[in-house]
Parts: structure tokens; C-alpha cells; sequence
């Protein structure tokens, strides 16, 4: 979206709406996932933030945030959620496993894989 931005700031709403329903499947009525009124809200808010407002949008710092408006990208995939009925424990983490390059002294120490919480017992 960031990139999208750069190359035609004056993108319209419907147009990423396309988008959110090529990448998200939201928005098509023929697998279910139509967009209500209040849905559609949160991806207009979230547009507005990131394509009107002059704040830039960093979805690494936005997913870690408890504001109501985030990124298109973290609206989209909060909906997607909530319709799929999933719900990620502390809205924080996904749990999926990081990988964690290392470059130099001890670096042989990082060649296979851990637990996470394993990593500052590395030397």
C-alpha cells in the first residue's frame, strides 16, 4: 500500500477496495465474504488514515498499537479474522516462528532451529 501510495496518491477508495478483494477475498459475495456497513467503515477509516491523512502508515508499528485505526493491510486481515472466526491470543503475536540470521562470531550457534525463547540463553 505504501508503494501504491508513492505511485498514485490519489488512489480512490474503490480502487483499493479492488484490491482487498483480490488479496483478501473481502468483498465477494460468491465465497461469503461480503462487507457490512461497519466493515466497510473500518477499511474507510483505516483509507482515510492512510491515504488522505498526511501521517505515514507503519504497518510493523500499527499492528503493535491499541489505536481503533490501523493499516488497510491490518484492517483487512482483522475482518478476514473475525469472519474466519479466528482469534490471535493477545492481538499482539501470531505465534508464527521468526526466522533469525546471524552474521559473524558464533554465528554457528543460529544454524538450526529454536524456540524462541531460547534465544538469550545463545552466547
Amino acid at each position: 500500500m505504501t508503494e501504491l501510495k508513492n505511485t498514485d496518491p490519489k488512489v480512490s477508495f474503490n480502487t483499493i477496495l479492488d484490491l482487498v478483494q483480490a488479496d483478501f477475498g473481502l468483498g465477494n459475495k460468491d465465497v461469503g465474504l461480503s462487507l457490512d456497513d461497519k466493515e466497510l467503515a473500518l477499511l474507510k477509516s483505516a483509507y482515510n488514515k492512510q491515504f488522505k491523512g498526511h501521517k505515514k502508515v507503519n504497518a510493523d508499528a500499527d499492528y503493535l498499537t491499541k489505536t481503533k485505526t490501523k493499516s488497510m493491510g491490518e484492517t483487512a486481515a482483522y475482518i478476514l479474522n473475525e469472519k474466519a472466526g479466528i482469534n490471535w491470543g493477545s492481538g499482539n503475536h501470531s505465534g508464527t516462528p521468526i526466522p533469525v540470521r546471524v552474521i559473524g562470531k558464533g554465528q554457528e550457534e543460529f544454524s538450526e532451529y529454536f524456540d524462541n525463547t531460547d534465544l538469550p540463553k545463545k552466547s
